[in-house]
């Protein structure tokens, strides 16, 4: 059911999930983008500062990409 939100993508680029809690969406899409031969470099905010550390240990190779952060202001 997810997979539907690359149908928005179509090119490589950055990708911001708002709200991405352990980086489980952010670590999907990239692996379907790639089969697609799309690149995206994922970035998250959150406001919970565990889910964002289980994002940062999810995809290590992107940690300086998440950032713990209030949607709302």
């Amino acid at each position: 059911g997810r997979e539907v939100i690359l149908a928005a993508v179509n090119h490589s680029g950055t990708f911001l999930d708002i709200g991405c809690a352990n980086g489980l969406l952010l670590e999907c899409l990239m692996q379907w983008a790639s089969e697609q031969k799309i690149q995206l470099i994922p970035y998250g905010i959150d406001i919970s500062s565990r889910l964002i550390e289980l994002a940062c240990q999810r995809l290590p190779d992107f940690t300086n990409n998440f950032a713990i952060a209030n949607a709302l202001y």
